[in-house]
């Protein structure tokens, strides 16, 4: 055989190769675009998701940004204080924000807030036990940890929430406004029993008044002279029995626990001295506060044990007047309970609310201001 026919041959064969690899090419390609348009389309919404999450950074920390400015304002702005005053309740909107923040300039409001109608008829720092049956509390039920309702025949006109669990045991409950799980909140009121002390902010006040009345030890209070108006501080346990104690005015503040037994005090209407203050226990006991009358009604005025426990322990009782204890506990049958009508919060503090809007995305902080002037940021939140 030649070479030139292998040559020929080997040319020819090649020739007749020419194409093949075309297809395969053509596949490739097919295949590279269709895993390339999914690509690009993913890599686009990803930047997109991007750009979106930092403009919406970008705007709540314009937010919390503006919110702190104005919150440092209100601390050492007599001016702004005093507008807001002026217009309590209507937003005031703050226009001398410093410069843009991240490119944003945003809206600002403020409002005083306070005071606002009393919400609670219960308000614990622990938690609210329900046991009795047949009870009515015409008003909203607070606890920073449970709200238990073991008792039967609960009906609770008012928003019930708190901070762990809201467990309902008993048959035939029923409440009228919302139930919040995972609800926790500043304490409505506070009160230090050292105001109240001998040399304190408010026995300073009852003196000069000639209203101080100072009880060493334990105290039992048993005709009308005994509980004259003004401010009675008690270093030990005070006991109310007597159906001939009247009460006029009258703010009870003591190291120890107090009891109010009256049997029948239908015409008895409690009104505090200290504005908001009826009874103050400092007590840790599981009584430190132990109500077991067939009627106690007081006047804008709070029943307040801030260690220990309020127990509600009349039959057939008719209480009116507003609970704050680190827990409450109901433990007998047949309670009615009522906030006063038009009751409001002391105003010991002043609240406000700060809102602040940019690129359509809202935050509100709540802000405690109170004698000291230390903001206290009670609750901050997104719209």
């Amino acid at each position: 055989m030649s070479l030139g026919y292998l040559r020929r041959s080997e040319g020819e064969r090649a020739r007749g190769e020419r194409g093949v690899s075309l297809p395969f090419a053509l596949v490739a390609v097919m295949i590279g675009t269709f895993l390339l348009i999914p690509l690009l389309r993913f890599m686009l919404s990803r930047h997109a998701t991007a750009q979106m999450y930092r403009s919406v950074l970008e705007a709540r920390y314009t937010n919390d940004a503006a919110i702190e400015y104005v919150i440092q304002r209100l601390k050492v702005d007599m001016n702004l204080r005093k507008a807001l005053l002026d217009q309590r309740g209507t937003p005031l909107t703050i226009t001398d924000i410093p410069g843009p923040v991240n490119a944003i300039t945003p809206t600002v409001e403020a409002v005083l807030v306070n005071p606002v109608p009393w919400p609670w008829a219960m308000w614990a720092g622990s938690q609210v036990i329900i046991e009795g049956n047949n009870t009515t509390v015409d008003g909203g039920v607070h606890a920073n940890g449970d709200v238990t309702i073991d008792g039967n025949n609960t009906h609770i006109t008012g928003t019930v929430s708190a901070g762990s669990d809201v467990e309902i045991n008993g048959s035939n409950v029923t409440i009228t406004g919302e139930t919040i799980e995972g609800l926790t909140e500043e304490w409505p009121v506070s009160w230090n029993i050292a105001d109240f002390q001998p040399g304190g902010t408010w026995a300073a006040k009852a003196t000069a008044e000639g209203k101080y009345y100072f009880h060493a030890g334990n105290w039992a209070p048993s005709k009308k002279e005994d509980l004259p108006s003004g401010l009675h501080y008690a270093t030990g346990n005070v006991v109310i029995s007597s159906n001939k104690v009247v009460w006029d005015k009258v703010t009870i503040a003591a190291l120890g626990t107090i009891r109010f037994s009256q049997t029948a005090n239908q015409d008895n209407l409690v009104t505090p001295y200290v504005p908001g203050l009826v009874l103050f226990s400092t007590s840790t006991a599981a009584n430190a506060i132990y109500i077991d009358s067939n009627k106690f009604q007081s006047t804008a005025g709070v029943v307040y044990a801030p260690n220990g426990t309020i127990n509600l322990a009349g039959n057939k009782t008719s209480f009116v007047g507003a609970f704050v204890a680190n827990t409450i506990f109901v433990s007998k049958n047949t309670l009615y309970t009522e906030v006063p009508f038009n009751m409001t919060a002391p105003e010991t503090c002043s609240i406000y609310d700060i809102r602040s809007t940019s690129r359509g995305r809202v935050a509100v902080a709540r802000v405690r201001y109170c004698e000291d002037n230390i903001p206290t940021i009670s609750a901050w939140w997104s719209e």
